[in-house]
């Protein structure tokens, strides 16, 4: 949620996220929770890349999945290159 608030703050459009590094530790319920909440409180994001480690890609899948389905515009990506790609079209 920082990082969309600084990204509102900002007049920031498009937000690259990089959790590749992240260790992802929520259970299904919190996962859904989670985007839920961020979709609700992101209405000037126009697109938002996640980048997270390969190990972690069903999770975010998931995520992104309930996020989209409540208007977020975010794509899940497993590298840095495709986002960018994706965020800059």
């Amino acid at each position: 949620m920082a990082v969309i608030e600084k990204a509102v703050e900002q007049n920031c459009k498009n937000v690259l996220c990089l959790e590749t590094d992240l260790e992802y530790r929520l259970g299904g319920f919190d996962i859904f929770q989670s985007a839920e909440y961020i979709a609700a409180n992101a209405p000037n994001v126009a697109r938002v890349a996640i980048v997270c480690n390969p190990r972690y890609a069903d999770d975010l899948a998931f995520w992104e999945t309930v996020a989209v389905n409540r208007g977020l515009m975010v794509r899940a990506f497993q590298n840095q290159a495709d986002a960018l790609k994706w965020i800059n079209s």
